[in-house]
């Protein structure tokens, strides 16, 4: 019996399920993702807010007035953006920093996950940023474990949107019930 476990992350959330009843080569057993787990990445929601009460108040300008030389010469843009510029390094740093702690928070569920669900396969699927950060703290993880990587953004679709969409990656088995597995209404099976 195939027994995947699925995680499903972006920058923010993280969703663990776990294949349910998932037998590939049995067409009368229904197959589903089921949710086990969801976390927030709370480091990014503090620094999204922070960003958020700063554009508030203006805190983004130092420079002079829209569209004037400011002391280099330089024009600052609409809302002070140019001025902002020499700290979009650090910020950037920041939100780096957010996504590799939260890897690693995901990666510590995931560990949890695969000690209590015991899955022959684990599934992770982000979008590319999201899972080039996973993939860089995964090293030493899942020494044992078969682990297929689908880089799509996906964590913003309900379950079975996402199952599908892992059928089709031919990662997961098409989910199946008893009703589009062949068998009419009474339980019969059709010829």
């Amino acid at each position: 019996m195939l027994r995947p476990s699925v995680i499903v992350a972006d920058k923010a959330h993280a969703i663990f399920f776990a294949l349910e009843n998932g037998e590939k080569n049995n067409p009368n057993v229904e197959s589903r993702l089921v949710e086990r787990r969801t976390l927030q990445n709370v480091a990014l929601g503090r620094l999204q807010g922070a960003e958020k009460q700063d554009t508030r108040r203006g805190d983004y300008s130092t420079a002079g007035p829209r569209n004037t030389p400011n002391s280099t010469g330089a024009h600052a843009s609409v809302g002070g953006f140019a001025a902002r510029s020499s700290m979009s390094d650090a910020e950037n740093a920041e939100v780096r920093h957010a996504l590799q702690l939260f890897a690693k928070e995901i990666l510590g569920h995931a560990e949890k996950m695969v000690q209590k669900e015991k899955p022959d396969h684990l599934v992770v699927v982000a979008g590319p940023e999201m899972l080039g950060v996973l993939r860089s703290e995964m090293s030493g993880h899942f020494n044992q474990l078969r682990i297929s990587e689908v880089r799509k953004d996906v964590a913003s679709l309900k379950p079975h949107e996402i199952h599908d969409l892992l059928a089709k990656e031919d990662v997961l088995p098409a989910r199946r019930s008893k009703e589009n597995a062949g068998f009419g209404q009474n339980g019969g099976q059709l010829h």
